[in-house]
């Protein structure tokens, strides 16, 4: 009988010049860099603000970096809102979200 490995899933955030900007979780480093190189991500990162400034510029360098113990209860908190059957990938943001206008 073959064994399958059961995936190994970390929590990782992406942060700009040392501002942590929002958590979630993947399957290795490799997905995690590939979340901060989509379209959709970069377009919704560069729509939100935080006291009425962007909370990213479009230009600066976006990091990935292993979460904090913080950080990854606040991403298991917000992913208490999501439905447990939902394959959409949960997004905890780290800095205060200015609401709709």
């Amino acid at each position: 009988m073959k064994k399958f490995k059961t995936p190994i899933i970390r929590t990782f955030v992406i942060e700009c010049a040392s501002r942590a900007l929002v958590a979630f979780e993947a399957g290795s480093r490799r997905e995690a860099e590939e979340l901060r190189k989509e379209q959709w991500f970069r377009d919704e990162l560069a729509s939100l603000r935080s006291n009425g400034e962007p909370i990213w510029d479009c230009c600066a360098m976006l990091e990935v970096r292993n979460a904090e113990p913080s950080e990854v209860a606040k991403l298991k908190n917000a992913a208490k809102s999501v439905e447990a059957d939902s394959d959409e990938i949960v997004l905890a943001y780290l800095v205060p979200l200015d609401g709709p206008a």
